[in-house]
């Protein structure tokens, strides 16, 4: 965790100094802590609210996701990093100490760096996974339509996302099967000894799960039905796979006849229950049947997993699977490292400070 450093001398006198990161992540906490931090992206535009409350915070962008719940701000308070964490922990279902003990925070050049980090994708649980990019895009356009974006913090996303383009084209970091998804597959396949021929169902119709379908239809499953609280959309990508779109109140019969669940929703609770997972493992036969929940918060009861033939595992049993792709991809990522920080650096080089100084002090 990084150590609290006030707005002064040196820090202040960069154009950087008003920048604050503050958070939690796969690196800092479990998923169980994560998944009370989450925030939907009304939950995140309410926070945003909050801090356009706060006197001191002129801008602030909010990145939540399955593997981090970060606040960038900038800030002109002497000591902005309990303000933030306050606000962030309200937001949650986590207190101010849970959120300190089990985060992290960082100031200046520290938090430009982090942020640089996560929009290459260096800082995933699955190095160069390709969602990070959007998501961090998605970030900086909630705050715009918040308006508290401002010019400056503006200028530091612009240029985290070219950082990020830059590794991904200069680098083999994001090359192969290096999406969640994808990870998810390859963990699924060591579950059920193979993909090809059994019958999936996807629970949710958003980026998650559209990439989880497509990469199920590409290992060949014999069936994919899609299950979403929108009908329309789950046939909608069930379409683009060859599959069948359902809504959730059809999930139970789907359930009972799939070997293979993988669910995301953005629900704001489990959408599968324990006493759903009994009643399909009743019409199994005695089928096993695997659930990879990527969810956060969760989207199967946990304790389904205690259920005689049910495999489930969430988004920290991707862990092996992807330090397995951190150890195959190291060379590339230290050169995406290393692009990172040059680009850091032509951040803080006395040109693009004086350029940036006047949106950020101005904004601050």
């Amino acid at each position: 965790m990084s150590t609290v450093r006030p707005f002064s001398g040196a820090l202040a006198a960069t154009a950087y100094g008003p920048l604050v990161a503050v958070g939690i992540s796969h690196r800092t906490a479990t998923v169980a802590l994560r998944e009370q931090a989450a925030l939907t992206e009304p939950a995140a535009r309410a926070l945003l609210g909050d801090l356009r409350s706060m006197p001191s915070t002129s801008a602030a962008a909010v990145l939540s996701t399955c593997n981090r719940t970060e606040v960038y701000a900038l800030s002109s308070a002497q000591d902005p990093i309990e303000p933030l964490r306050g606000a962030l922990a309200a937001r949650g279902r986590l207190s101010p100490e849970t959120v300190a003990a089990a985060g992290f925070h960082h100031t200046g050049p520290d938090a430009l760096r982090h942020l640089f980090r996560v929009a290459a994708g260096l800082d995933s649980m699955v190095v160069g996974e390709p969602e990070i990019q959007h998501q961090v895009r998605r970030a900086a356009a909630v705050a715009a339509e918040e308006d508290m974006l401002g010019d400056g913090l503006d200028a530091v996303f612009r240029a985290a996302l070219a950082a990020g383009r830059r590794v991904r084209r200069e680098t083999g970091v994001a090359r192969g099967a290096v999406s969640t998804a994808s990870v998810c597959v390859a963990l699924a396949r060591q579950a059920l000894g193979e993909i090809a021929g059994r019958r999936a169902l996807v629970v949710g119709a958003g980026a998650m799960a559209s990439s989880a379908a497509r990469a199920l239809a590409r290992n060949g499953a014999g069936e994919i039905v899609v299950a979403n609280r929108t009908e329309r959309a789950a046939r909608r990508l069930a379409r683009d796979v060859g599959g069948t779109g359902v809504g959730l109140g059809r999930v139970e019969g789907a359930l009972a006849r799939a070997d293979l669940v993988v669910s995301c929703t953005s629900a704001p609770g489990p959408v599968l229950r324990r006493a759903d997972v009994v009643r399909a493992v009743r019409a199994r036969d005695g089928r096993p049947l695997v659930c990879v929940d990527l969810a956060l918060p969760r989207d199967v009861e946990p304790t389904a997993a205690s259920l005689e033939g049910v495999v489930l595992l969430d988004i920290d049993d991707l862990r092996v699977a992807a330090a397995k792709n951190r150890a195959g991809r190291a060379v590339e990522a230290r050169r995406a490292e290393t692009i990172v920080a040059d680009e850091v650096a032509r951040c803080l080089r006395p040109r693009r400070l004086a350029r940036a100084a006047p949106r950020l002090a101005s904004a601050a």
